[in-house]
């Protein structure tokens, strides 16, 4: 009896483990630039670049600014990826979900070059959706590129 009152709360805990543990995901997305150029990263799972106004929250966080209430979610845009560099970029908790979240059961991974954003604007490049690159993804495709991607001035 003193051994069941043991393996019961054990087998419980690992349940619950278990049930967390599938939802999160382990694969990093990595970005090469192999160009001679700045670029920064952005995952969508629509057709937006980003949404602006969580982009702007971000940046008055950035700034230091003390928001009450904040939501940033599915905002994946990356901080600079400088040439030659490899990164890891911000990424959804489980790939799965935000992927099957589109309508086309695909994100888009937009490439921008920092060269645009300093000529543009932020605001400009949103408004006009303004990118160098887009890659339209699905969960097989990200696999089969085993989670990397190289970026070689649109290539």
């Amino acid at each position: 009896m003193k051994k069941l009152k043991i393996i019961i709360p054990l087998l419980f805990i690992s349940y619950i483990i278990y049930a967390c543990w599938e939802k999160v995901d382990f694969e990093n997305l990595k970005i090469s630039n192999k160009s001679n150029t700045s670029i920064y990263v952005s995952i969508s799972n629509d057709d937006q670049i980003f949404d602006y106004a969580k982009f702007l929250i971000l940046q008055k966080i950035k700034k230091g600014e003390n928001l009450n209430e904040i939501d940033i979610t599915d905002l994946y845009l990356s901080d600079i990826i400088l040439p030659k560099e490899t990164v890891e970029i911000s990424r959804p908790m489980v790939w799965d979900d935000y992927i099957n979240s589109s309508k086309d059961k695909k994100i888009r991974l937009f490439v921008i070059e920092k060269d645009s954003v300093d000529k543009y604007g932020w605001e400009y490049i949103h408004k006009e959706n303004i990118y160098n690159k887009k890659h339209t993804l699905t969960f097989k495709s990200l696999e089969k590129m085993k989670w990397k991607l190289v970026y070689n001035n649109g290539g």
